[in-house]
């Protein structure tokens, strides 16, 4: 019967820093991805829940869509998350890095041509679209891909106004 040797410790120096190079040069980066997939995912979801928000606050608004008290109030519930107002800007800090009330635009038939409003026999059936343009990404990898926004998020929904 014949008895293999065991190997020598010395000859295995090394070996699991091999490995775990090899490991890691496609585990690391398919992390990463994942993690900045999940922001992408969660900043997509959170801004078109806000702009959904806003449109619906807009819509049912007494004062109408063009009064200025109103549009004020919508974009901060797409930056914050809430219509509370303060000065000249909203209450609460945004609910993501970047995003301003410059980025949101509210559209209604009485401001922009393009938006079209339907005549009835009790008045007039409209539509407010809110938009968010431009968001700029905060990337943990920005050394990959250095500027990346999401494209335009935009919500129609109709009003009655009289």
């Amino acid at each position: 019967m014949m008895r293999s040797c065991p190997v020598p410790a010395h000859r295995h120096k090394g070996a699991i820093a091999v490995e775990f190079a090899l490991v890691a040069t496609i585990l690391i980066p398919l992390i990463i991805g994942t993690v900045e997939f999940g922001r992408v995912l969660y900043a997509y979801d959170t801004l078109t829940k806000a702009v959904r928000s806003s449109a619906r606050y807009v819509s049912v608004a007494k004062e109408g869509p063009a009064d200025a008290t109103v549009q004020a109030a919508a974009r901060c519930i797409v930056v914050t998350g809430s219509p509370g107002l303060s000065g000249s800007g909203c209450a609460n800090p945004a609910q993501l890095p970047g995003l301003t009330t410059a980025m949101v635009n509210i559209m209604h038939p009485s401001a922009n041509p393009e938006v079209q409003s339907i005549e009835t026999g009790s008045g007039q059936i409209g539509v407010i679209t809110v938009a968010i343009t431009s968001y700029p990404l905060s990337q943990i990898a920005a050394i990959l891909y250095p500027s990346l926004s999401l494209a335009n998020i935009s919500v129609t929904v109709p009003f009655i106004f009289f």
